[in-house]
């Protein structure tokens, strides 16, 4: 998952050398220097990436403050997707 996402920041950002920098603690916001328009193309591409269905009027943007609370927040999400199929 970590790769996933470091791949779909670099390609947003066009830079690829992202991907070696970024870390799990790096802010995706403030270190990453993702901007508004960068973060919706992000979010956006993560629902395709992990199959997810985020409410953007309800999402807690706390989410963007590390890659490791990016990828707990895709994990829960994923769980519950999985706990609504069945």
């Amino acid at each position: 998952m970590f790769e996933q996402i470091t791949t779909l920041i670099a390609e947003i950002k066009k830079d690829p050398s992202l991907k070696e920098t970024i870390t799990l603690e790096s802010h995706l916001i403030e270190d990453v220097g993702l901007d508004s328009l960068d973060i919706i193309d992000f979010l956006l591409q993560l629902e395709v990436e992990f199959d997810l269905r985020l409410d953007f009027d309800q999402l807690d943007f706390s989410i963007m403050q590390s890659t490791q609370a990016l990828m707990t927040f895709i994990a829960q999400q994923q769980c519950e997707v999985a706990a609504d199929e069945h």
